[in-house]
């Protein structure tokens, strides 16, 4: 069907928009950094759009489409559209440029997790280590920023641990934050720092070493 309607449109002639109206409000798309059509003027109607008559000919969609149509529309005429009680009329010209709106099924936790992700981050410091008799000490920083979420933690590190070893310091929630962080001693001048973070569906990872 639609592939029928832009056929159509390749004459120069005015289409007739039959459609049911949800809202009509003022558009400010270069604010939002959204594509600007050039007939975007004044108001426009938000329609579930059921169908066209273009040339003479009555196109009814089988399915409904969302298109965004300038003013409030006006009385439907032909067509059989003018039995629908909330049916209105839009006319366009054929290069009239508008936007599709699709409407997609996503879960709300999918949208707070994907903008949650693009946001976070995590940066782990290892502060004064020092290493003597079989035990090191130290400080683990650890800096989460996930938006309005942010946590600066400087986590004393006392633990024994042999050269080549391998111990988790910490394993604790944090301000509803797990934070799970693994010491490893690589030399005995060299500490690293595996940090693991989890918060409401978030996951992150940093790993940073020192020589000292």
């Amino acid at each position: 069907m639609e592939k029928i309607f832009e056929e159509y449109l390749k004459d120069n002639f005015v289409v007739e928009v039959f459609g049911e109206p949800y809202s009509s409000f003022n558009l400010k798309l270069d604010k939002e950094k959204l594509p600007i059509p050039k007939d975007f003027e004044g108001s426009l109607s938000l329609v579930k759009v059921l169908g066209f008559k273009y040339m003479g000919a009555c196109l009814k969609l089988s399915e409904p489409k969302l298109l965004l149509l300038p003013g409030a529309g006006g009385t439907p005429t032909g067509c059989g559209f003018e039995e629908g009680k909330n049916v209105k009329m839009w006319k366009v010209g054929k290069d009239y440029t508008t936007l599709d709106l699709s409407v997609n099924r996503i879960n709300i936790l999918d949208v707070v997790e994907s903008e949650g992700e693009k946001r976070a981050s995590l940066s782990v410091k290892i502060k004064d280590p020092q290493y003597s008799s079989g035990v090191f000490t130290g400080k683990i920083q650890i800096k989460i920023d996930l938006g309005l979420f942010r946590i600066t933690e400087n986590i004393p590190i006392r633990v024994t641990i042999v050269e080549g070893g391998e111990v988790v310091v910490f394993n604790e929630n944090v301000s509803g934050a797990d934070i799970v962080i693994t010491l490893k001693l690589p030399a005995l001048n060299k500490a690293c720092a595996n940090v693991s973070v989890s918060y409401m569906g978030f996951r992150m990872n940093d790993n940073v070493c020192v020589t000292f």
